[in-house]
């Protein structure tokens, strides 16, 4: 049999098998919107963005959810209720369906707090508030546009040049609040007894 007809062969096997599928809508499309989203305010719109999925240097997501306006600093003193922003998560973000993957979503980074800020050079390069998910979702592609992977994960000792700025942009946290991992990937969740990932 010809290569092409083992690929063939086995092509058609992995696809009639569910189980053997690895990949999930987030995989597939790269952005995913829900109607109702597990971070949102009042399950209000949300989206997500694969941005980055290399497995060696870290999973990048964009996202696009509405705040709490009594809670949240950053929406009481602008009057914007939409957060987009651009953010490492430790885990892998995917589901079969769209409900599942904005369940994981909250999951590991509201609930175990896995995922870790930016670096910016500039005030609106991984965070940004919006007066709609529209204006939102526009904001989250100018910074898709702009993203590099070395500038948002921050300077190494060897690239400090004195003249690239590097300020790591906490402004996440007021959207997500919540506990993050700590800096060496150790989960300060762990101990506390959560249920397993949905």
């Amino acid at each position: 049999m010809p290569v092409s007809g083992y690929i063939k062969l086995l092509g058609n096997a992995l696809k009639a098998n569910p189980d053997t599928r690895w990949s999930g809508i987030l995989s597939a499309h790269r952005v995913v919107e829900t109607e109702s989203g597990y971070l949102s305010f009042n399950r209000d719109r949300e989206l997500l963005a694969l941005v980055s999925d290399d497995p060696e240097k870290g999973y990048v997501y964009g996202h696009v959810l509405r705040v709490d306006p009594e809670d949240q600093e950053q929406a009481s003193r602008s009057g914007a209720v939409w957060a987009a922003l651009l953010l490492f998560v430790h885990e892998r973000l995917d589901a079969d369906t769209e409900d599942l993957l904005f369940q994981r979503c909250r999951y590991w980074i509201q609930t175990r707090g896995r995922y870790s800020p930016c670096h910016a050079q500039e005030r609106d390069d991984v965070f940004v508030m919006a007066d709609s998910f529209e204006e939102a979702v526009a904001a989250l592609a100018e910074m898709i546009r702009r993203f590099d992977y070395e500038l948002r994960l921050g300077p190494r000792h060897d690239q400090l040049d004195g003249e690239t700025r590097y300020v790591l942009d906490m402004r996440c946290f007021s959207a997500y609040g919540g506990i993050m991992a700590s800096w060496d990937g150790t989960d300060p969740a762990s101990e506390k007894g959560h249920e397993p990932c949905p």
